[in-house]
């Protein structure tokens, strides 16, 4: 997906500076004499991120890494299949309420564990991320397309819950191949009607199998 190959036409100022942020990450052009020692100085008496990023705990799933962002720039949650529970939903409010963050970012990824157990029904003792990605996702089976529908079902919870706050959210899905992250729209592409991507062996997941 080239740079001009977003779902949606990105409005938000926000979520434009993730994504001129992502493209630099991806054509390895990242600030690259960000200063960390004054970057934290200047964040000691307050914080004031400009987005919040609700995302999986994958760890190849890295905003602040793959947004090129640095210290106090983004309010990030981090949870197995960026799903959202009660725990995420109050940060959330303290991000909008108290923060003042007026754009959210839901980031589902490519090759999600998550999902792949959720679908597969994997003997993995994860009984409520289950539940609540199963919930979005019904009875899909193409991990990837079912990942875009968990972030889209989120997203469409997290609007509602928010309707009468001062902020957008958005769903977004990090291509783990490519370093991009792709804009979701609210109405997805019939799964039927996607060209198959080509194989990608660095991403392919194998069956979840306990050791």
């Amino acid at each position: 997906m080239s740079a001009a190959a977003q779902e949606i036409p990105i409005m938000n100022k926000s979520l434009k500076r993730l994504i001129d942020g992502n493209h630099r990450f991806v054509n390895s052009t990242c600030k690259s004499l960000v200063d960390y020692h004054v970057n934290r100085l200047s964040t000691i008496e307050a914080q004031k991120p400009f987005a919040l990023i609700l995302a999986c705990s994958d760890s190849r799933v890295s905003p602040e890494i793959i947004f090129d962002q640095g210290i106090g720039d983004l309010f990030v949650i981090r949870v197995a299949g960026n799903i959202l529970e009660e725990v995420q939903w109050e940060t959330i409010k303290f991000g909008v309420e108290i923060l003042g963050i007026d754009a959210i970012l839901v980031l589902g990824h490519e090759s999600c564990g998550a999902v792949q157990a959720t679908i597969e029904k994997a003997d993995l003792e994860i009984p409520l991320i289950r539940e609540q990605i199963s919930k979005g996702i019904s009875n899909l089976t193409n991990i990837n397309y079912a990942a875009k529908t968990n972030v889209r079902y989120v997203v469409g919870k997290l609007k509602e819950r928010l309707k009468d706050k001062n902020a957008e959210v958005f769903g977004g899905f990090y291509h783990i191949s490519s370093g991009e992250v792709e804009i979701l729209s609210e109405t997805p592409v019939p799964l039927h009607a996607l060209r198959p991507p080509p194989p990608n062996p660095q991403c392919y997941s194998p069956p979840l199998k306990l050791k």
